[in-house]
């Protein structure tokens, strides 16, 4: 809402028309059906301009934002990823700071709350992800895959879903024999993590409605 009356008035009629259960009153805020599409519209400029900066498709960029905060600037989860994109400040900010900008730092909070430095800084941990921690991977697709699940679930799992061991090299000679098809069945059905194995899963589909940008 623009303004702060217009709140405020919606709020009055919310609780005026409040329904109560065992002491505890509940209300419902219906969103418009477009609400995801009109708010990530916000910031595709953003995303596009990191995209060029750091050779990771903006549709990539897009649907890993959809999917972590459902382009809530203000996202915070359990385990303290925020923003846009989710990002750890102790992890991925600093690899971010470290490698890219060249000294090190920790993000603050409200460094990461600014959707244009927290697309960028998530965009850039994923071309760090793709160019120095997934290194040796041959295929693009399947490249791609080991980013989206390494975002999520980090590359150490995923190398310790390829090899008992989590032994890097050998997990690489492995998805390099594989087919895209076959690796991402892998990634989908094999995963350590769970939550991993959904989280290509939606992120792969959500990316389909962003290929145009």
């Amino acid at each position: 809402m623009e303004y702060s009356w217009r709140a405020e008035r919606f709020a009055d009629y919310l609780i005026k028309h409040k329904l109560s259960q065992d002491s505890r009153v509940r209300v419902a805020i219906h969103m418009v059906a477009e609400h995801t599409k009109i708010a990530g519209g916000k910031y595709i400029h953003y995303a596009q301009a990191a995209s060029r900066r750091y050779g990771v498709s903006t549709e990539l960029i897009m649907a890993i934002m959809e999917t972590e905060s459902s382009f809530n600037p203000m996202a915070r989860s359990r385990s303290n990823a925020l923003g846009l994109m989710q990002v750890k400040a102790n992890t991925a900010g600093r690899d971010y700071f470290s490698l890219i900008k060249g000294y090190k730092h920790t993000p603050s909070s409200a460094y990461l709350y600014d959707p244009q430095k927290n697309i960028d800084l998530g965009t850039g941990y994923l071309q760090i992800l793709s160019k120095r921690y997934l290194a040796g991977i041959n295929h693009p697709k399947k490249l791609e895959y080991a980013m989206i699940s390494s975002y999520n679930g980090g590359s150490g799992n995923l190398w310790k879903s390829l090899d008992p061991r989590a032994n890097r090299t050998k997990a690489i000679a492995r998805i390099n024999k594989m087919s895209v098809s076959e690796f991402y069945w892998f990634l989908t059905n094999r995963h350590i993590r769970g939550e991993t194995r959904n989280y290509l899963k939606k992120v792969s589909s959500k990316q389909k409605k962003y290929a145009h940008l």
